[in-house]
């Protein structure tokens, strides 16, 4: 009950500066007609399709007994919308908020900490498409979230590291406030249409957003031209596999895992845009020190695959490329006699072992490019597969 008197105290305060907004430069009302000004709308916003905002993030649990024990901290939260099919907005969006546990409960202690992240996306519905300075919207959407507790605790401590993770529907409801063409505010009330889980959960965004421009030199045709004179891109990067059981993120606390180099290399077709076709190979490497239960000593553990994924960009310039896509990974967790093995070393007490860890997944990242030279960072996370995973690559390549 608070939050929703506190997102409705937020929608007040920021309807009652809407006279501020009047002064805005979307395009002027005057006497047009409720049709003529949605469509004049409509074409202003299919010519700056995307809209990027951050802010600040509140959740709260539905659940009785974490709020009582469990006392939220600062969160935030990342939201990209395409509105080219406005009055329909579609999105994307990303949140980490950290809670403190006040009580003992379950496995939790005084002072632990908990870290719970959310990864969605949805459809919304503006409810006043012809008022150019607010938009009031409903929607919903399908999210995963991860909870993780304890990963402030000390080596000794480590066995009470726990972590799930879960999916579920949502509903919200909320606004953008326009400032201008290209800045606006917003508020957003959002609830998980319960499916029996524990963390259920409501939450309050208040962000700052803009709109990218792509027009007047920086456009998605610029993009495209570029890119049919610079059809393909391959690149190495620096890639590592977390995996997110509480067993994994356990041993590398407690030192029985530790990461080694990941590497990965690929192909990436630019002359299909507006997507991005990747095809590529990776190998993570870990080694494993008197890890109890393992039938091998002081050894590495490969995480190795291929993928393929498809993208779509963010069309703001090709010095700075936003990009989210989908892709299938084909990949095992692979365990045996290490590629370079060591002089007067035997390794016949090595058990070889491989475990699927295939799977669809989705990413999200950045592409730099300069001429013939490109540099990406991208994040991909894992989804459906039995053994969750998330990723992370940091690269350098050529164009041509």
């Amino acid at each position: 009950m608070n939050k929703l008197l506190l997102f409705f105290a937020l929608f007040y305060l920021l309807l009652s500066t809407s006279a501020f907004s009047q002064n805005t430069s979307l395009p002027v009302r005057q006497k047009y007609s409720t049709g003529k000004q949605h469509k004049v709308i409509k074409n202003y916003l299919s010519k700056n399709p995307f809209e990027i905002s951050v802010g600040y993030s509140m959740t709260n649990f539905i659940n009785a007994d974490f709020q009582e024990n469990i006392t939220p901290q600062f969160g935030y939260h990342v939201n990209l919308k395409y509105n080219k099919l406005f009055p329909f907005l579609v999105e994307a969006s990303y949140s980490n908020s950290m809670f403190d546990v006040e009580n003992t409960y379950f496995n939790y202690q005084t002072g632990d900490k908990m870290s719970f992240t959310t990864v969605g996306a949805g459809l919304n519905l503006v409810l006043l498409p012809s008022f150019k300075s607010f938009f009031p919207y409903v929607g919903g959407g399908y999210e995963k979230h991860f909870s993780s507790v304890g990963l402030n605790l000390l080596d000794d401590q480590s066995e009470r590291i726990f972590s799930e993770d879960a999916a579920a529907a949502y509903y919200k409801a909320g606004f953008i406030l326009n400032l201008s063409q290209k800045v606006f505010i917003g508020a957003e009330y959002k609830q998980t249409i319960s499916n029996g889980k524990f963390n259920d959960y409501n939450q309050i965004n208040a962000s700052l957003g803009f709109r990218p421009a792509s027009v007047n030199g920086i456009s998605g045709k610029s993009i495209k031209e570029d890119f049919k004179d610079k059809k393909v891109l391959i690149s190495y990067a620096y890639h590592q596999t977390d995996f997110l059981n509480s067993a994994f993120k356990n041993n590398l606390k407690n030192g029985a895992i530790t990461k080694q180099w990941g590497s990965a290399v690929n192909l990436r077709v630019l002359a299909a845009y507006p997507v991005l076709i990747d095809i590529g190979y990776f190998a993570s490497s870990y080694r494993a020190d008197d890890l109890a239960g393992w039938p091998n000593d002081s050894t590495k553990i490969r995480h190795r695959g291929g993928e393929i994924a498809v993208s779509v960009p963010v069309p703001i310039s090709t010095y700075f490329l936003p990009y989210g896509g989908l892709g299938y990974q084909y990949s095992q967790l692979y365990v045996g006699e290490p590629f370079m093995q060591e002089e007067g070393q035997t390794y016949d007490h090595i058990v070889e072992m491989a475990t699927n860890t295939s799977s669809p997944i989705y990413k999200i990242g950045v592409m730099s490019s300069f001429n013939i030279l490109s540099f990406y960072a991208e994040y991909k996370h894992s989804f459906l597969g039995k053994n969750p995973f998330q990723q992370l690559s940091v690269g350098v390549g050529l164009r041509w």
